[in-house]
């Protein structure tokens, strides 16, 4: 009886999503809205052109410039120009929702979030739900300079 009921726990465990397999699935998704929201509010995005490009023009590269960098980074080369650049972009972007990146607290940077995430395009917000599940009452507070 008691072996029995193991292997059902097993079983049962196994259906069960693992706890590492959700952090990273959240960690992805945080990457995939900082790259979003640095081109939508840094890189003066064009209505007929793909997200990407104005993520690039964000940190000072040209699309296809960008987009060879990357797929050195992907084949393992490393690029500190390209993170020197993403990591000025991020603390711009802070700075525009009223935050000190490095010097946040108290939730000041998921407050920061949470107002980026609610002033992108209603057709991008999706891919983003499982960060902000009730962001429907955040307002999009962005200072202009």
């Amino acid at each position: 009886m008691l072996r029995e009921l193991q292997k059902r726990l097993r079983k049962l465990e196994s259906r069960r999503p693992r706890r590492e397999t959700e952090d990273k699935r959240i960690r992805q998704s945080l990457d995939s809205l900082i790259v979003r929201a640095i081109g939508y509010y840094l890189g003066d995005p064009r209505p007929s052109e793909a997200p990407i490009a104005a993520y690039a023009r964000a940190l000072g590269y040209e699309h296809g410039e960008l987009l060879r960098v990357l797929k050195e980074i992907t084949s393992g080369h490393k690029d500190p120009n390209y993170n020197e650049r993403h990591g000025l972009a991020i603390r711009r972007l802070f700075s525009k929702f009223d935050v000190n990146f490095d010097e946040a607290e108290n939730g000041e940077d998921l407050e920061a979030f949470k107002r980026m995430y609610a002033g992108l395009p209603e057709s991008d917000k999706e891919q983003w739900q499982i960060l902000f599940p009730n962001s429907q009452q955040t307002s999009s507070r962005v200072n202009p300079a």
